[in-house]
């Protein structure tokens, strides 16, 4: 647009009266043109006319003068011809410079109007020459020559030749032409003013208009009208132009304004996004952006501030399962610990249980050597039954103890079972710890599957050894019974010692078969041992996954507390969790039910 309106304003006022004068000049050049050609022609035509009429009046006039002047010439008498050449050179009103007049030898006879001898030479020759009238022109006229007399040689007596000067016949025939001139002029002037008001009603006011809209379209004021829309001429062409040319600039300053504005809504965009990144740059996810923008840019405000708010809430929930990992790793460490210290209990007790079945064991074996040195000596002497009394007293002093014993280890047994479920239920609440805790507890779900698999075959080894235990309880019972019995009845029926040696017989057996279920319930005590020594490793690696996972929860605080929340995501993230907290039981109520 300046660019535009620099070259119009210093061009186009020199350009437009440049316009006028040159056609005004031109039409004055044209009308100036054809009025002097019709004056050129004219007067030519008139000089062809004048000269025309005088060479006729001459041609006349010779052949007048040689019939008045005949017998003169012929009798050579020059005072009658003098009269009558006076009279020719009057009747031409002076356009007769000359007059020769020559006999038949070519002698003058007259002449007059000049001193001049070579024309008056010209002239006689001519005249003397004469066969018949013709017409000699010269530079300022002409000269007319006619014979007098017959035309032929034999009658001719003289001849005659008068020299014309044209400059007075065309001077008189001129006279008029000043009127014409002046006619000429007004009728150019006239024509001029016409051209003038056309050319600056047709041509100089369109394009002063045309010059006004250039003016007003390089101020920027595309509004205006165009003028000479309507004519179908070049100018006509020309303000369609412009009338184009009005409306590309009109669309190119809309452009150019909905490109400013389109700029400045980039500009500020990008500005807020840059804040808002340099405010996540620096960890602080509560700037959200609350300038509006236009349509186009809307969603990607709403966008940024949407993923500001997801991040948020996501840092919070991260934040939030970050502690409670903190304090699940608290307590976890805690349970570790206890079960490790239990754990080490079940090992020592699993140890002196060991100590024991070896002595029951023992005593087992004891006892049926002991029966079966009782029915060798039942059946070998009777009469020492009296004697075997107090041995068979002893015996069943050793069955008591035996019973004893078994009443033992059945508590034993019962206490294995209890460590050995509340193993369970630690390693059932591990595992479930671990589950809350995501990827980062997976590890030691592993490990507290291990150890509740390793506690359910405790469990189930000492179920066995309970049924074992409780079997073996049972024959000791029925021994004791049978040894009392056989007190009794070698009391009351020393008798009946064949009875007694095969009760004894029995009761050895049942010794074998008790001695043989010591020695299984040994076997499962030691692999129980075994198995609690794992348990002790397991729990003791538990432990150090434990530790170095609270530790990780801890630095994963640490990390997370350098970002900045909005208190309204962080109680959207806990009013979140409160729910899912509720429905699973406390830790607590899980170590009360433990």
């Amino acid at each position: 647009m300046v660019w535009l309106s620099g070259r119009l304003r210093p061009r186009w006022p020199a350009l437009r009266a440049s316009l006028f004068v040159k056609v005004t000049g031109l039409v004055f050049m044209a009308t100036a043109v054809v009025v002097s050609a019709n004056i050129f022609f004219a007067m030519r035509e008139t000089d062809r006319l004048a000269t025309a009429a005088l060479q006729d009046e001459a041609a006349a006039s010779i052949n007048g003068f040689a019939a008045r002047a005949l017998n003169a010439v012929r009798f050579g008498d020059a005072p009658r011809i003098m009269p009558l050449i006076e009279e020719l050179v009057a009747m031409s009103d002076g356009d007769v410079t000359a007059v020769v007049v020559t006999g038949a030898d070519g002698r003058v006879l007259a002449s007059t109007g000049t001193s001049d001898p070579g024309a008056i030479e010209t002239l006689r020759q001519a005249a003397a020459a004469a066969g018949e009238p013709r017409l000699i022109d010269h530079g300022a006229g002409f000269d007319s020559v006619g014979p007098v007399g017959a035309g032929t040689p034999d009658t001719r007596v003289g001849g005659v030749a008068t020299r014309w000067d044209t400059a007075h016949a065309l001077k008189r025939a001129h006279v008029g032409d000043l009127a014409n001139m002046l006619t000429a002029v007004v009728i150019l002037a006239v024509m001029m003013a016409i051209a003038i008001v056309i050319v600056r009603r047709m041509i100089s006011r369109p394009m002063q208009q045309l010059a006004n809209s250039l003016e007003d379209l390089a101020q920027g004021r595309y509004d205006q009208p165009i003028a000479a829309l309507d004519r179908h001429d070049e100018i006509g062409d020309f303000a369609r132009h412009v009338s184009d040319l009005r409306d590309r600039l009109r669309i190119a300053r809309d452009d150019e304004e909905a490109r400013d504005r389109d700029r400045e809504m980039q500009i500020r965009v990008v500005a807020a996004l840059r804040d808002g990144l340099n405010a996540l740059s620096r960890r602080d996810l509560t700037t959200v952006i609350d300038t509006a923008f236009d349509d186009r840019y809307e969603p990607l405000r709403a966008d940024y501030n949407d993923t500001v708010a997801a991040l948020q809430q996501t840092l919070s929930s991260v934040i939030l399962s970050a502690g409670q990992i903190r304090e699940g790793s608290d307590e976890m460490a805690g349970s570790a610990d206890n079960l490790s210290q239990r754990t080490e209990t079940q090992a020592a007790t699993l140890e002196e249980t060991a100590a024991a079945l070896q002595q029951i064991s023992a005593r087992v074996t004891e006892t049926a050597s002991n029966a079966r040195k009782a029915e060798r000596i039942a059946r070998g002497a009777q009469e020492q039954a009296q004697i075997s009394e107090p041995i068979v007293r002893e015996a069943i002093e050793a069955m008591a103890a035996i019973q004893n014993r078994s009443s033992q280890i059945a508590q034993i047994i019962t206490l294995i079972d209890d460590i050995s479920f509340q193993t369970n239920l630690l390693a059932l609440n591990a595992g479930v710890e671990a589950a809350r805790a995501g990827e980062s507890g997976r590890g030691f779900a592993v490990v507290a599957t291990e150890v509740r698999a390793l506690a359910q075959r405790s469990s189930d080894a000492a179920r066995e050894i309970k049924e074992l235990v409780s079997g073996s309880t049972q024959q000791v019972d029925h021994g004791v019974e049978l040894v009392r019995r056989s007190g009794e009845a070698l009391s009351q029926f020393s008798g009946q010692v064949d009875d007694i040696a095969v009760l004894m017989t029995e009761v050895a057996q049942a010794a074998d078969d008790q001695a043989h279920s010591v020695t299984e319930i040994n076997v499962g005590v030691s692999q129980l041992d075994t198995v609690t020594q794992q348990n002790a490793a397991m729990v003791q690696q538990t432990t150090v996954a434990i530790h170095e996972l609270r530790q990780r929860s801890s630095a994963l605080a640490d990390l997370l507390r350098d970002f900045r929340l909005d208190g309204t995501a962080l109680r959207a993230s806990i009013a979140a969790e409160v729910p899912t907290r509720s429905g699973a039981p406390s830790r607590a109520g899980r170590r009360a039910a433990a």
